[in-house]
């Protein structure tokens, strides 16, 4: 559905509840802001089931970095990254030279403290860890584990694109980053915010209704 389409779902639903007129700079803040709030529900079932992977499968990224302990999300793509939904390491084996993989997990920063005077279990390039540090406006991921990764993959949710045009026409009318199929929920979600936003709780309520039932 292109924006433009989006455009006219919203007005033929706020038509038929009798809402006030909105133009298109302020449909397009409230279809993003539906799409932000939609990303945020939908990640809890983000690969529970079929639906929950195929709900936001457009959004779902990865990159690879190699020979680092730590990745920088601050920096384009990564700086659209919302969630983290896996990170898994390439280490080598000392003894026979060989890679092997494994999961790494994320570490509460209590547990990181704790681990460091625990004899019986490290993070360590068997049992590695992950951090997230957000300091001076830098955002990284940092890795625990007794040597550097030869690589790390980071797979992750990123925002989705907003789709805001200030003239809408032939050669921007673009489509959003949400799968086709989600579409309908998206505009159901930007119409109850509009809805409630002029107070129309009756109205917010059936549409809150409507939006349930997809």
């Amino acid at each position: 559905m292109t924006i433009i389409e989006m455009h006219k779902l919203c007005d033929i639903i706020l038509d038929k509840n009798d809402a006030p007129w909105f133009n298109p700079e302020e449909k397009d803040e409230w279809i993003k802001l539906a799409e932000l709030e939609f990303v945020k529900n939908k990640v809890e079932t983000y690969e529970v089931d079929e639906k929950g992977r195929k709900d936001l499968l457009t959004l779902a990224l990865s990159t690879t970095v190699s020979n680092a302990s730590s990745i920088n999300m601050s920096v384009a793509p990564l700086d659209q990254l919302m969630y983290t939904t896996q990170v898994v390491g390439v280490f080598k084996d000392s003894c026979n030279n060989k890679d092997y993989t494994r999961a790494i997990a994320p570490v509460q920063l209590d547990d990181e403290a704790e681990l460091k005077n625990d004899p019986f279990y490290s993070l360590d390039d068997d049992m590695p860890g992950y951090i997230e540090t957000y300091e001076n406006g830098f955002r990284e991921l940092i890795i625990k584990s007794s040597t550097v990764p030869v690589s790390v993959t980071m797979r992750y949710i990123k925002k989705p694109r907003p789709v805001l045009n200030d003239i809408i026409t032939p050669a921007n009318n673009i489509n959003s980053e949400l799968p086709d199929h989600v579409h309908d929920e998206i505009i159901n979600i930007a119409t109850r915010k509009m809805l409630g936003s002029i107070q129309d709780q009756f109205q917010y309520q059936v549409q809150q209704n409507e939006e349930s039932k997809t």
